[in-house]
């Protein structure tokens, strides 16, 4: 290459490399699924005054963007070091934090929108499908080179007598409820939890994920913060409607709510986290009748108190997980 177009590539490569730098003020730090690339995106709509083109791929997530403004999920050990240690740099920290009731949610939303488009419009459904492809194919590795999500196997294995691997890759749909309750009654001491809480008390700027869900609260957030106004309210339905996980979070909620309530409702379809955030908030409601073995056969709400009622009371019994950790419940909760 003649020297002139090789200096010209290196200025334009600079000049670039200048705008990006730039344009990178802020980094964005949440845990999965708290909408961590979606507000990277606004950040840089903001920075260039105008709404860019939509971010979303086939999952719904908002990981299909030109990377200005990174996003980083901090329950990935190198930059959840970065945080503790304020390694930034010169960039503007912007830190998500949820409510502890979104916790379903994250779990859903894990599994759902992570990643890129590996697992097409729903990682749920693959990894009903395929569990061993699903958290083989997942991209997240800790520190000793192993997937993160492959303690799902040894648990498998370990809890439910169940070996998932090549020439065994569906695991039975009770099985892999049960698999995913386990992080339900884990939740207090879960890497999501303490990482959540971590970010909440941390003195960088912070911004609800309740916040971001409501537009005209998001968007008088961003205007005071970058001092001009954007109309990306179009963005945004869509933005909450790609969102399967918020979708289903909301309806299992819903269902729980109804039988507390004893209000009749229909139940859709739903996929197998659905089916365990209902069942999780169910037995721990009615605590001394069992929801957690039980394939998910209800139609309506009616088919839940139906089963509630009858319930025989010689079989009336807290599971051990209740029995063992009686003092983090309270019967009714």
């Amino acid at each position: 290459m003649p020297i002139a177009l090789v200096y010209t590539s290196f200025l334009s490569g600079s000049i670039f490399l200048a705008l990006n730098t730039k344009m990178s003020k802020y980094i964005v730090v949440h845990t999965p699924g708290a909408f961590g690339n979606f507000l990277a995106w606004l950040v840089d709509c903001y920075q260039q005054k105008k709404v860019n083109e939509s971010p979303f791929a086939a999952a719904g997530n908002s990981h299909n963007r030109e990377i200005i403004t990174e996003a980083w999920d901090i329950i990935m050990p190198w930059n959840k070091q970065k945080f503790e240690k304020n390694e930034f740099g010169d960039s503007r920290v912007l830190a998500i934090y949820w409510p502890q009731s979104y916790f379903p949610y994250i779990l859903h939303a894990s599994i759902d929108r992570t990643n890129v488009d590996q697992y097409g419009e729903s990682g749920v459904k693959y990894a009903e499908k395929n569990f061993y492809d699903f958290v083989n194919k997942h991209q997240s590795v800790l520190d000793d080179g192993s997937i993160w999500m492959a303690s799902y196997f040894s648990r498998l294995k370990e809890y439910f007598n169940f070996e998932c691997g090549p020439s065994n890759t569906t695991v039975p749909r009770v099985v892999l409820r049960n698999l995913f309750w386990l992080n339900l009654a884990a939740e207090k001491e879960h890497i999501w939890t303490v990482t959540n809480k971590l970010i909440e008390k941390s003195a960088h700027e912070k911004i609800s994920m309740e916040t971001i869900l409501e537009y005209n609260n998001l968007k008088e957030r961003f205007d005071t913060m970058f001092g001009c106004s954007l109309d990306f309210k179009e963005i945004h339905d869509q933005f909450l409607k790609r969102n399967k996980s918020l979708k289903e979070f909301n309806i299992a909620m819903c269902i729980v709510n109804s039988v507390k309530n004893g209000k009749r409702m229909e139940i859709p379809e739903l996929t197998v986290i659905g089916e365990c955030i209902v069942m999780w908030y169910l037995e721990k409601h009615f605590f001394d009748i069992n929801f957690f073995n039980l394939p998910f056969y209800f139609k309506n709400t009616d088919d839940i108190l139906e089963y509630v009622n009858h319930y025989p009371h010689y079989m009336r019994q807290p599971n051990k997980f209740f029995q063992n950790n009686w003092r983090d419940f309270k019967k009714n909760d």
